[in-house]
């Protein structure tokens, strides 16, 4: 069994890295990195501004308990497991202990990112060295009785497990971070004791929900990656989308390509809620930092990634064999250019009232479209 484990992570491993390399050669690690430099600092100037009686510390303990009580485990189990393995239960006990020490090992990077973003608000309020250090000792404790009292539902039936663990590490979250840690580490007896009996229980493995989570995490994935690249799964699918049949008709088409371009972005796979969640994420980010020059990096930001997810459409196009005759993408990059053309317009409108911000970024909008589309072309 420990074999089969073995196949089956390393090809989850080598499914994994396939579509992150291309993700990161799309340029999102460049724009992960300028997205984060940026909040880094905004975040530091939102602590400056909170007013004096909003709940920061009920905030971090809640946001926390939520991250602490949604882990998920990682077992690799399968539709047809549950003809051909389901009979081999017993000895699948190498299987579990894999299993378990790698979704251990997957979840930490999780927890010490929420610590590491929580620990300047918790710096902010003034917390002593040591009781910050009591936190996250405490929050290290949570993490390993939560992963554990996950993992070990999984061979028991129990309803409203996450809700209890909510409520338990928001309680001792809660009250370590207020300075009562004595009573902190008296709570923690209540989850200590009930993953105690949930080991005294009878355990069998719930196959149908284990391979339900499998299926589902695979999915969310691939959702992911679909956003950058080609997953072929979730490919080919085409929705009418009948409340936007007027935008279509709205739009004059003399050109056969165009048309199917533009019905290709409309109808199939999720290009149009790509563009307008880009728009969406733009329009907000570029309202708080209205009148500030940042915003001037955020502009041509949204552009290239806009521009990268957009350009997929000609694979869609190349993918279908009736349009390979159609090779010619000029139609496309004038629909791109459209698009972007759009994008900058609604960008400038958001920076109203102010005047000067509004044409500035317009004026960068425009130029940054029609560069990133003559580059297009000139690489053709």
């Amino acid at each position: 069994m420990g074999g089969l484990w073995k196949i089956r992570f390393n090809n989850y491993l080598r499914h994994r890295l396939k579509y992150l390399s291309y993700i990161m050669q799309g340029g999102l690690l460049i724009a992960l990195l300028l997205i984060g430099a940026i909040g880094i600092v905004y975040y530091q100037r939102l602590l400056d501004v909170i007013p004096e009686p909003f709940p920061l510390l009920f905030a971090i303990a809640l946001i926390m308990s939520v991250v602490l009580s949604v882990l998920e485990g990682k077992f690799f189990l399968f539709q047809a497991d549950r003809v051909f393995l389901i009979t081999c239960e017993d000895r699948m006990r190498q299987y579990i202990k894999y299993t378990f020490f790698y979704s251990l090992i997957r979840s930490l990077p999780i927890i010490l990112i929420v610590s590491l973003v929580s620990a300047p608000a918790l710096i902010h309020l003034e917390i002593p060295l040591e009781l910050l250090t009591w936190i996250y000792v405490m929050i290290l404790l949570l993490f390993i009785l939560s992963f554990l009292t996950i993992v070990r539902s999984y061979f028991t039936k129990k309803k409203w497990l996450r809700l209890y663990l909510f409520i338990s590490n928001f309680t001792i979250l809660y009250f370590t971070m207020k300075g009562y840690v004595f009573i902190g580490a008296l709570f923690l007896m209540f989850p200590i004791t009930y993953l105690y009996l949930l080991f005294r229980q009878s355990s069998m493995l719930q196959w149908e929900r284990l391979i339900e989570l499998e299926s589902s995490q695979t999915a969310r994935f691939e959702q992911f990656a679909n956003q950058f690249v080609d997953v072929p799964s979730l490919q080919n699918k085409v929705n009418p989308r009948k409340y936007l049949s007027w935008i279509i008709q709205l739009i004059p088409v003399s050109n056969a390509q165009t048309f199917l371009f533009i019905r290709i972005f409309f109808r199939k796979g999720s290009y149009i809620w790509v563009f307008i969640r880009l728009v969406g994420i733009g329009a907000y980010i570029l309202y708080y930092l209205r009148e500030e020059y940042t915003s001037y990096l955020i502009v041509p930001l949204l552009l290239w990634i806009t521009h990268k997810q957009l350009l997929a459409i000609k694979k869609e196009q190349m993918r279908d064999s009736f349009l390979v005759i159609l090779r010619n993408d000029y139609s496309l990059r004038n629909m791109i250019l459209s698009l972007l053309v759009i994008q900058s317009i609604l960008f400038s409108i958001v920076q109203l009232p102010s005047l000067q911000h509004s044409f500035c970024t317009l004026v960068e909008g425009l130029l940054i479209s029609f560069f990133l589309e003559n580059k297009k072309q000139r690489k053709s």
